[in-house]
């Protein structure tokens, strides 16, 4: 297979994958789309030097969708969330809107690297997987989700939500 044959079974392999992580992380459809294709065009701008192509586009996209963040929260502190007309896209139920929103909240209390293990995780992703996309030891992606859920615990009590806390 040519190079770009490789790299084309890649993308088709897994760009829906991609674009769901970064779902998972908060962000909305098109949102994750662009992350997910800029990750997708630098991987192809580097594809020969790439070892591990699914990790790579993670992380690409990852920090890419905090790029997306940081413009936004910049902008948002420019101008009113009034001003800004935020709705749900039309394909999303109220239900999904709302978890979608929640999820977003609940990662944004963790740490970078929390959030990224509990969004794979939440994919689907063991802690062996885990650890090959973020390249860490499958032993520090099982203590970070520890912590992860430690902090997820307190902060749903602290929100009213006694039952989780552990007896």
């Amino acid at each position: 297979m040519t190079p770009d044959e490789t790299f084309d079974a890649f993308f088709r392999a897994r760009y829906t994958d991609l674009v769901a992580f970064v779902m998972r992380l908060g962000a909305r459809l098109p949102d994750a789309e662009e992350a997910a294709q800029e990750a997708m065009v630098a991987a192809y701008a580097s594809w020969y030097r790439i070892r591990d192509p699914a990790a790579w586009t993670w992380r690409v996209a990852y920090r890419s969708y905090l790029r997306q963040v940081r413009r936004r929260r910049l902008r948002e502190s420019l101008v009113s969330a009034d001003e800004l007309g935020q709705r749900a896209a039309p394909d999303e139920t109220d239900a999904e809107v709302l978890w979608r929103d929640r999820f977003r909240r609940l990662l944004a209390r963790l740490t970078d690297k929390q959030q990224r293990v509990v969004a794979l995780w939440y994919d689907g992703y063991l802690a062996k997987e885990i650890a090959e996309r973020l390249r860490i030891e499958p032993g520090t992606v099982r203590s970070i989700f520890r912590h992860a859920r430690r902090r997820l615990v307190d902060v749903l009590s602290d929100d009213g939500h006694s039952s989780w806390r552990k007896r």
